[in-house]
């Protein structure tokens, strides 16, 4: 079957594929549900130019840190092309409704769940930035490496190594242990396996599992950290690698 969804990635230096969480979200939608689709790989210098000549309406300025285009982006069925992780998703489940007994169940987006594990996830995310963003620029092509670390440290105000040795080891992780704490808590609440809300993923368990292939890809000690700290993260994770194994088309 030819692919009817066209994927825009971040392209990164090690020829393995996907890196970003935020595409990964979307890559495990993709999978999960089994909908054909090809990727296109663009550098981050390039990702304004080339969705403004795909005519692709800007951001709303509350989403993506307020960039105008962002990654992901996906061209759907219909033709038009939808960025932000969990719109595309949406948009991929209109497209590709469940059918019972045929087909995964819904993601089950509107979930209270989501919105737990985002803010989760976020307040996971952000302690720990200074220990992954150094490793995220190393990732990185030289013309996209260049754009990160300005980006980047201009954020910071100061280098993404400064940021390391200065914020980063155990300092990072005893601020990120409350959030990952509290995802652990969440994940056992289901006694009928290693998914949040029962027998099948949803998509705050991909919000997850995103997270930690992204930490994965830059370091095996900083996914090694994660999924040893708490056996849900491990078997979440080992739940969906079938879910991962699609890195490139």
């Amino acid at each position: 079957m030819s692919a009817q969804v066209t994927l825009f990635d971040l392209a990164s230096n090690d020829g393995k594929g996907c890196w970003s969480p935020y595409t990964w979200k979307v890559r495990l939608c993709l999978n999960y549900k089994q909908i054909p689709y090809e990727t296109k790989f663009i550098e981050y210098p390039a990702v304004n130019p080339t969705l403004e000549q795909l005519n692709i309406p800007t951001n709303d300025p509350s989403v993506a840190h307020g960039y105008k285009y962002s990654i992901p982006c996906a061209r759907l069925p219909d033709g038009t092309y939808t960025m932000d992780s969990i719109a595309i998703c949406r948009r991929l489940e209109t497209f590709y409704p469940p059918i019972p007994t045929l087909s995964p169940p819904s993601l089950r987006f509107d979930d209270p769940i989501t919105e737990k594990i985002t803010k989760l996830v976020n307040d996971f995310d952000g302690p720990l930035a200074p220990n992954f963003m150094f490793p995220c620029s190393e990732i990185l092509n030289a013309e996209s490496r260049k754009y990160f670390d300005q980006k980047r440290s201009a954020d910071y105000g100061k280098s993404l190594k400064a940021l390391l040795d200065e914020d980063g080891g155990e300092k990072a992780w005893a601020k990120a242990k409350p959030a990952m704490d509290g995802i652990a808590e969440l994940l056992q609440k289901n006694d009928r396996g290693p998914f949040l809300l029962g027998f099948a993923p949803c998509y705050a368990d991909f919000i997850i599992v995103a997270f930690i292939e992204f930490l994965r890809r830059l370091d095996e000690r900083l996914f090694e950290r994660v999924t040893k700290h708490h056996q849900a993260f491990e078997e979440l994770y080992e739940a969906c690698t079938f879910l991962l194994d699609r890195k490139r088309d």
